[in-house]
């Protein structure tokens, strides 16, 4: 795991994270999808949402999203922005306690798909990404 830079490109199998204080954002251009680091907002930084939120706008369905065992609602609003873009969304349900805050707002807001243990979700992904992708893109 390490810090994002602006310009990174996103690699399979990589693990990143936002700069202290700051925002991280994915950008599209072309068929490159690169890491931006951006100015935080007012509320919060890294903000988990502006970060859902720009992985719905740049990859709609072709991203999958998840939200972990947290407190507060910060992930909530974003994870629902992927599911309305078509993204499969999974929250992880073997929480209970202060650490159900995040996936139970995400729950109430309509943003999960399904509901998982943590140790399914990467497996779970890649079956469903890779069930998009052999279907054909009609109305997408």
């Amino acid at each position: 795991m390490a810090v994002a830079a602006s310009g990174e490109r996103l690699r399979p199998g990589t693990v990143r994270v936002a700069p202290p204080g700051q925002d991280l954002l994915v950008r599209k251009i072309g068929s490159k999808v690169l890491y931006e680091v951006a100015e935080p907002t007012p509320l919060s930084a890294p903000s988990l949402d502006r970060l859902l939120g720009s992985v719905a706008k740049q990859l709609g369905g072709a991203a999958a999203g998840a939200v972990l065992a947290g407190s507060g609602t910060q992930g909530a609003e974003g994870l629902l922005a992927m599911r309305k873009a078509g993204a499969p969304t999974f929250a992880e349900s073997d929480v209970s306690g202060p650490g159900a805050e995040l996936p139970d707002a995400a729950r109430l807001l309509g943003g999960v798909v399904e509901n998982l243990a943590a140790a399914q979700m990467p497996r779970r992904m890649v079956l469903m990404l890779g069930s998009q992708r052999e279907r054909p893109a009609v109305g997408r």
